[in-house]
């Protein structure tokens, strides 16, 4: 006998909540919201790079399940998750309170593999070493029920210096619960995890120094135009603090031995010829990017000159559909615009801020929600800060106190337990029983 309707509709529906089908809702949720502006970008190469979006967003949220108050989100990921709509972030990019060998990047995967709430297992391979910092590259490949779906890249490297706070936990930090419907405990809404993202203001001045580049005074080439795509989507998505924004680009002066400066007008006038130069480079770069408005070079340039102006104790407030950007935009069009008239050009972007209210709160609107990809109210959800069975995280030699809040009104508090019971003293001691179980292993396998 054929199956009926109602038959189709309840496996369709079993599917929909199987692993399988979640993974796949979510993908189609990203390539669905995502319009081809170029041939080269084909919807099989679309849908490979949701995918990785997808998994490396998934990964985040289990490597702060799973190693608590120990793990930054920094990178396209977190403007990912401020700016859900704006492009595809393939890879993962993460500073840690520990040493990321790979002995417990290993450790953390394979906890992360025997989380029952997750369907999904995971193998680490180290790629390279960070020349410049203390961290390595990773390559995750990640399975689902044995089969395998993607490989995701991930940067890990140690937090140090005025990434720090005196009690050697992270600086500039923004919190943000998010939902992700691949995790059993988070299905049904009532269970959320708790990121740590770098703030938006050291985001834009770690953007800017890699834009502007000094050697003896003199601006160098610029070799990342992405940078200044993504600076223009962080600006025009989320308020920022001018303070908080100058002490951060104050202390990459310091941080920079002498490679970075504070831009100056002749650097902007330098760095705007430049842009005109690449602009069909910068726009063929607008192909992997989905603002609402895929700005012009001028306007973008205009962005980041107006950011370096923050006056003190104020607050930039830009959404993307502000009548400024359209003014400009629509000028542009009409005259050849020379940096002379970029800077004549008025716009009033900083505000005085006003100290009632809390707009780095405000900004995250409650959760993001991986299942829509938009930012929600989950007003009744709790944070969980881990996943695993408190045993195995002992026998993981990690301490193991279930870790509940009732919103972000108690986070500080619960942050605070968790900095007494880490040993900052050695950073890897945390990973020593699973580090001894792995080398017990690999010792009956004659490695």
């Amino acid at each position: 006998m054929p199956p009926t309707p109602n038959d189709l509709k309840n496996l369709a529906d079993r599917n929909r909540e199987t692993p399988e089908g979640i993974l796949k809702r979510l993908i189609n949720t990203i390539t669905t919201t995502k319009p081809l502006h170029s041939n080269s970008q084909n919807p099989i190469e679309l849908k490979n790079r949701a995918t990785k979006q997808v998994l490396s967003r998934h990964l985040a949220i289990q490597l702060t399940n799973h190693a608590r108050g120990k793990i930054m989100i920094s990178g396209g990921t977190s403007l990912m998750l401020r700016a859900p709509d704006a492009r595809i972030t393939e890879d993962l990019d993460i500073l840690t309170l520990f040493n990321p060998t790979t002995k417990a990047m290993d450790a953390l995967c394979e906890l992360m593999s025997e989380d029952k709430n997750d369907p999904f297992t995971y193998e680490c391979f180290h790629a390279d070493d960070i020349k410049s910092r203390k961290g390595n590259s990773f390559e995750i490949d990640v399975y689902l029920h044995g089969r395998f779906q993607s490989t995701i890249k991930m940067d890990a490297i140690k937090a140090r210096g005025r990434e720090l706070n005196q009690q050697g936990m992270f600086n500039g930090v923004t919190k943000l619960r998010v939902r992700d419907p691949l995790l059993s405990t988070h299905n049904d809404k009532k269970e959320l995890t708790t990121l740590q993202l770098i703030s938006p203001e050291k985001y834009l001045a770690g953007k800017i120094a890699g834009l502007f580049r000094i050697q003896s005074g003199k601006l160098q080439k610029v070799l990342r135009w992405k940078d200044l795509r993504d600076i223009t989507t962080l600006a025009t998505s989320l308020p920022i603090d001018s303070d908080k924004f100058q002490k951060a680009l104050n202390d990459l002066v310091i941080d920079s031995h002498g490679s970075f400066t504070i831009p100056t007008r002749q650097n902007m006038t330098e760095f705007f010829t430049q842009a005109q130069k690449n602009r069909d480079y910068i726009d063929s770069g607008n192909d992997n990017f989905y603002q609402i408005n895929r700005f012009s070079v001028e306007t973008m340039v205009k962005i980041l000159s107006e950011l370096l102006k923050c006056p003190k104790g104020s607050l930039w407030e830009l959404d993307v559909h502000d009548p400024q950007l359209q003014n400009l935009e629509n000028q542009q069009k009409s005259s050849q615009f020379t940096i002379q008239d970029l800077q004549n050009f008025d716009m009033k972007i900083w505000e005085v801020k006003d100290t009632t209210t809390d707009k780095d709160t405000r900004s995250l609107h409650g959760a993001f929600d991986c299942e829509c990809n938009k930012h929600v109210k989950l007003t009744d959800a709790k944070s969980t800060y881990y996943m695993t069975d408190p045993r195995e995280l002992i026998e993981a030699g990690i301490p193991a106190q279930l870790m509940l809040d009732e919103g972000l009104e108690r986070e500080e508090e619960v942050m605070s337990i968790q900095e007494e019971q880490w040993d900052t003293e050695e950073d890897e001691e945390w990973f020593a029983a699973r580090e001894d179980n792995d080398e017990d292993d690999e010792n009956e396998l004659g490695l």
